[in-house]
């Protein structure tokens, strides 16, 4: 979150799951775009979610840190 790059950890061991969603179609109208009050109103936009997350820094020490991550497609 903070625009470093950093290793998230995951060993047979040791597992993090994080489920994830991305738009296919962001800013593309909504398929249901008829049911809107308004037809032709509507479009998708991806939405984020905060997960903490234990990873590896350039420096290879563990860390604890928060990470956005793609979680839904919303209308």
């Amino acid at each position: 979150m903070k625009g470093s790059f950093l290793f998230i950890m995951n060993q047979p061991e040791f597992r993090q799951a994080v489920e994830v969603e991305v738009c296919r179609s962001e800013g593309q109208q909504c398929r249901t775009d008829s049911d809107a009050p308004s037809s032709g109103s509507t479009s998708c936009r991806q939405e984020y979610a905060v997960h903490r997350l234990y990873a590896f820094n350039s420096e290879g020490r563990q860390i604890y840190d928060s990470f956005s991550l793609p979680s839904a497609c919303l209308c």
